[in-house]
């Protein structure tokens, strides 16, 4: 957690090149204690965000507090906020005990395949294409996610021919790799690989998942820490330690 005001934590975000995660919390309300023992305490929230964000935590009754709630126009607490420490916009909210661990991982993936330069990259990008949509207050505009941000600035490709999908093993789960996937859509799902299969099944298994949207092209990494698998990469399951693990599939 970031020790220090609002603005310098919002100046080391943009420094960084992370998004700024804020937590405002009252003395007043049960749910501040409750997000605290639940879902910051929670192993896996911890790692994404320690890695991924820079976190900063403060009472609303705190000079800076109340500088946030005014600025942001919060009237309800706890609220976690997203912000994009470039241009101080809000990206993201959550009230209330609506974070619970799992959620706010899974919520929380869009903006850790994207970073703030990315994404004002990406805004310039389309500006000087001609985007001449009316802009909206950067401060109140409450963002439900970012998907519409590209988060690499790319020539749009088709997927390559993957490997054909053997069926799905069966037998002693210790003898099996087990991986567990999210789809763009939120929707989860798991697999059995053998230990000697090559990873690039992993892609072939996806996008048999991805119902219609299986042309468009897709990328696959872990959760946290955050880093994308590499499609070329002659690894088995076993060799890249995979078994058990999340792989989060999300669209280039």
């Amino acid at each position: 957690m970031f020790n220090g005001s609002f603005e310098k934590a919002k100046g080391a975000a943009s420094v960084q090149d992370k998004w700024l995660l804020v937590n405002l919390q009252s003395t007043k309300e049960f749910t501040s204690h409750m997000l605290n023992r639940d879902t910051w305490a929670n192993e896996a929230v911890s790692q994404t965000v320690g890695t991924n964000f820079i976190f900063w935590q403060a009472y609303d009754d705190t000079s800076d507090g109340k500088k946030v709630c005014t600025f942001y126009k919060l009237d309800s607490i706890p609220v976690v906020l997203v912000i994009d420490p470039i241009t101080g916009q809000k990206m993201r909210s959550w009230c209330g005990m609506a974070v619970q661990p799992e959620n706010l991982v899974d919520d929380l993936v869009p903006f850790m395949d994207c970073s703030p330069r990315d994404h004002l990259a990406a805004l310039s990008h389309k500006r000087t294409r001609g985007n001449s949509s009316t802009p909206q207050d950067q401060n109140t505009k409450d963002y439900s996610s970012v998907s519409g941000v590209t988060p690499k600035l790319k020539q749009v490709t088709q997927n390559p021919t993957y490997p054909p999908l053997p069926g799905e093993p069966k037998g002693d789960r210790n003898l099996l790799c087990r991986v567990g996937v999210c789809l763009p859509d939120g929707h989860k799902t798991q697999r059995n690989f053998l230990p000697c299969d090559p990873i690039q099944l992993l892609w072939s298994f996806c996008c048999s998942q991805l119902e219609g949207d299986d042309t468009k092209p897709f990328r696959l990494a872990h959760a946290f820490p955050s880093k994308s698998l590499d499609y070329d990469s002659k690894l088995t399951f076993e060799e890249s330690s995979l078994s058990n693990s999340i792989i989060y599939v999300t669209w280039e």
